[in-house]
């Protein structure tokens, strides 16, 4: 059996870090595996250092040529050949995106085409939701299987946008115990982020997107300085701009924030490794 990854995006979230360990221990277990994604990206990096076959691929540039209406044959070419040259017996995508774009490279063979759903892409761009009105009929109906990671995400999936629910299963993020391991002891942590001994803290631990709830988190923090002067709130992670998102969102987080005074409240840790 041959499992080939295709990623349209090279950051590295929490799914990229799932992702990465699979696949290593898929290897472990006399599976071959590859995977394309974009050369150099910090995704890149992570599947390295776990010894996983890389295949340069930017599906990043491919959208961003798909969202301009220009040609993307060419690009699309140079995916058909990579999936030529591997063989895989499976091919998992982890988006929508990139099932879009697998999919019409491997037309012309049989090889199923799996795609995770960390979320439906239609929610704050208007070209997005033009967009994959149009082409969610075609990923649906070619794509062999779906797989999401939550029972909300199966309960929209299936109920609201549509998706035929015998092709989608739920499987969770599988974490690793070593990662849970306190590394720094929680009086230096304090220290080092200049957060008092005795103070109550929040952390929301997310990519900093509209869709994770960041600024949900910031409205609770107006809530709970009502009550308690002395708590502080911790963001770790970072904004990722891609070729379709380009939302400015940590700005307008931060303008919230000074209009209800909390900025000194707040700690904005960016990408973290050791969560």
């Amino acid at each position: 059996m041959k499992v080939l990854l295709v990623a349209d995006e090279g950051y590295l979230g929490g799914a990229e870090i799932s992702t990465s360990r699979l696949l290593a221990a898929l290897v472990e277990r006399g599976i071959e595996c590859a995977a394309a994604v974009p050369k150099g990206s910090p995704y890149w990096g992570r599947l390295k250092e776990r010894g996983i076959p890389l295949f340069p691929c930017e599906l990043n540039d491919l959208k961003r040529t798909f969202s301009r209406g220009y040609p993307i044959l060419r690009e699309n070419s140079r995916l058909r050949r990579l999936i030529g040259d591997f063989g895989p017996t499976v091919i998992h995508t982890d988006s929508l995106w990139a099932a879009f774009f697998t999919l019409m490279a491997a037309s012309r063979s049989d090889i199923p085409v799996v795609s995770s759903l960390h979320s439906y892409p239609e929610a704050h761009r208007a070209l997005k939701r033009a967009i994959f009105a149009v082409l969610k009929r075609l990923i649906v109906r070619k794509c062999a299987h779906f797989i999401v990671f939550s029972e909300h995400m199966l309960n929209e999936i299936g109920g609201r946008y549509g998706f035929p629910i015998d092709k989608v299963s739920r499987v969770h993020h599988g974490i690793e115990r070593d990662r849970l391991e306190e590394r720094l002891s929680r009086v230096d942590w304090r220290r080092k982020h200049d957060i008092p001994a005795g103070a109550v803290v929040f952390i929301c631990i997310t990519r900093i997107h509209p869709e994770k709830g960041v600024m949900d988190f910031v409205e609770a923090a107006r809530i709970v300085m009502e009550t308690d002067q002395d708590a502080f709130f911790v963001v770790a992670g970072e904004e990722v701009v891609t070729p379709l998102e380009n939302l400015g969102f940590t700005k307008i987080i931060h303008r919230r924030l000074n209009e209800l005074g909390l900025m000194d409240r707040f700690r904005f840790l960016g990408f973290q490794e050791d969560v």
